[in-house]
C-alpha cells in the first residue's frame, strides 16, 4: 500500500482513509477500468463486426495501453484466467467487455477458434509492444502498435482505412 500511496502522491494513511483495504482499492481500479472498456464498446457497438470495428477497437486499446500501462496486465490476466474463484469474478467482467468490443459474445468470446486466436494475438501485440516501448515517444509507437495488432486480426491491409 505504501508503494501505491507514494505513486499517487498520498500518504499511506490518506490512501487507507479513502480505500480501507487492498480489496477496496482493487475494486475501485477494476470498476474504473471496466467503465473505460464499456466506453470503447459504446463507441463501436453500432458498427458491424469486421475491419472497421476492429480497427477502432485496436486504436482504442492502443491508446489505453499507452496511457495506462496497468491496463495491459488487467486484460492479459482476464483472458488467461481459466478458473475465476468468487474473489476474482472481476476478471470475467473485464474479459466480457473486451470480447464485446470485438463483437464477440459468450463466456469465451463466443467466436470460432480462429477469430478468438486472432483477437488474442492482437491484444498480445498491443500489450507487449506498449510495455516494450515505454522509453519511446507515444507518437512514434502508437500507429505501429495499431498496424501490428490489426495485422494479427487477419484483415487485408487495404481495409485499415
Amino acid at each position: 500500500m505504501q508503494q501505491i500511496a507514494d505513486a499517487v502522491g498520498y500518504s499511506k494513511t490518506g490512501l487507507l482513509h479513502r480505500f480501507p483495504s487492498k480489496e477496496a482499492l482493487r475494486g475501485a481500479v477494476v470498476e474504473e477500468f471496466v467503465a473505460e472498456l464499456q466506453a470503447v464498446v459504446a463507441a463501436v457497438e453500432d458498427r458491424p463486426v469486421g475491419p472497421t470495428r476492429d480497427l477502432a477497437v485496436v486504436r482504442a486499446f492502443a491508446d489505453l495501453a499507452l496511457r495506462r500501462q496497468g491496463s495491459t496486465a488487467l486484460i492479459v490476466s482476464a483472458l488467461t484466467a481459466h478458473e475465476t474463484p468468487g474473489d476474482l469474478a472481476w476478471l470475467k467482467a473485464v474479459a466480457h467487455e473486451v470480447f464485446r468490443a470485438f463483437g464477440m459474445d459468450g463466456p469465451d468470446g463466443g467466436a470460432d477458434l480462429d477469430r478468438r486466436i486472432r483477437v488474442y494475438g492482437a491484444l498480445g501485440a498491443v500489450s507487449v509492444i506498449a510495455l516494450a516501448t515505454t522509453d519511446m515517444p507515444r507518437e512514434d509507437v502508437h500507429d505501429r502498435i495499431v498496424a501490428t495488432a490489426f495485422d494479427a486480426l487477419g484483415h487485408p491491409p487495404s481495409t485499415a482505412g
